[in-house]
């Protein structure tokens, strides 16, 4: 099956000769491509399926996000940060300041819902990232993908 074949492509991968960076259930971002994904964004099949996906015109959210790209602070703050790169190439105002004159979303001001450190341990859960979505401005629609 897909974990299977994923294991085993991973093992054939950064087998045995390989420099580890990692330590035992681990993985560095070196190896993080072979674990979560059959096509890297730099590859060329993934720059072949971008450019196709330009030309027929379904990249037009993309030049936003990818000029606010955060790259999480914490394992399990991957909604936060996406929360926050959404919103900032959405332009939504914080109606706070970030530092000096900024108004602008970081991780940090993701706490008006639940309790950072708490996020640091369990992550955010659906109905939280839509509760913490909409207290931060953003109007929100949700639906999990077997609603559709």
């Amino acid at each position: 099956s897909v974990v299977v074949n994923t294991r085993a492509r991973v093992k054939s991968q950064i087998g045995a000769s390989s420099p580890r960076c990692c330590f035992p259930r681990q993985f560095c971002s070196s190896q993080a491509q072979y674990l979560f994904s059959n096509v890297t964004f730099s590859s060329t099949e993934g720059k072949r399926i971008f450019a196709e996906a330009l030309a027929n015109g379904g990249m037009e959210s993309y030049f936003r996000l990818a000029g606010q790209y955060h790259s999480q602070s914490e394992p399990a703050y991957c909604s936060v940060a996406v929360l926050c790169m959404v919103l900032n190439g959405l332009s939504v105002d914080p109606a706070r300041i970030w530092k000096g004159p900024w108004r602008w979303y970081s991780e940090e001001m993701m706490d008006c819902c639940l309790p950072l450190e708490k996020v640091k341990e369990q992550g955010v859960g659906f109905e939280d990232f839509t509760e913490l979505a909409t207290r931060n401005g953003a109007r929100v629609i949700s639906y999990r993908a077997d609603q559709r």
